[in-house]
């Protein structure tokens, strides 16, 4: 495949238009890697901490559970 060099980006050819059927599939398969690449970081509903201390120490708490669930994701 060869590389084509454009002066400014009026000179490129538009992007390929995807619509309907294809479209819905290409977003269903960009949502499920996003989720399995980096799944939600937070609990759901609203959590009350006693201070700034304990949100961090909670944000930590989680962020410590995704990088060991990654970690072995990835040993696979």
């Amino acid at each position: 495949m060869g590389v084509t060099k454009y002066r400014s980006a009026g000179d490129m050819p538009p992007p390929p238009r995807v619509s309907g059927a294809a479209l819905a599939a290409t977003i269903r398969a960009v949502w499920a890697r996003s989720r399995r690449l980096a799944p939600p970081a937070y609990t759901p509903g609203v959590q009350k901490f006693a201070d700034i201390g304990a949100a961090q120490r909670a944000r930590e708490l989680e962020q410590r559970g995704r990088i060991r669930r990654l970690r072995t994701i990835r040993a696979r």
